[in-house]
């Protein structure tokens, strides 16, 4: 949905990920305020239902499917008086690169720098297609391919 808003967005959009449906609880037991700002009700294509805002960005794919883009309020960062959104950096990357399966940018030591698997990936070809894309200030210094995720999703060399 759009963010701060109950609208629905369109296939490719960004935005909140809100789950929908028969399996949303009623909410945090003993948690009445909590369960007030994370548990709605409401109709959605003709249905009344109970609704939990994740508070995770994604977007739909044309085949149904939740691209997750981590969370809506901690991957914006500012670096070198340039406000960017590090999943928006993400994003391109991932559309951009078809052979891309996974990417993360992240602020190492005050350069902007992208984690990107798996090692086939051509680093000069994303960082083309990212000069076209975003501004050059989002443009990682460095990007690095072949590197693992552990089962925490922390970054292995």
């Amino acid at each position: 949905m759009q963010p701060g808003s109950d609208v629905p967005l369109r296939v490719g959009e960004t935005g909140e990920i809100y789950i929908f449906g028969p399996q949303v609880s009623r909410g945090y037991k003993g948690q009445d305020e909590l369960t007030s700002t994370k548990f709605y009700t409401l109709e959605l294509h003709g249905r009344t239902g109970r609704l939990y805002h994740s508070e995770d960005r994604g977007s739909l794919t044309a085949d149904g499917k939740v691209l997750i883009g981590g969370r809506m309020n901690n991957r914006e960062t500012k670096l070198r008086g340039y406000r960017m959104d590090l999943y928006e950096i993400e994003k391109s990357i991932m559309d951009h690169s078809p052979e891309a399966m996974l990417a993360s940018v992240q602020v190492v030591d005050g350069s902007l720098v992208a984690f990107v698997t798996p090692a086939s990936v051509n680093c000069d070809s994303i960082r083309s297609r990212l000069m076209e894309d975003v501004p050059a200030y989002s443009v990682p210094t460095n990007i690095h391919a072949g590197f693992r995720a552990s089962s925490e999703y922390k970054w292995e060399g």
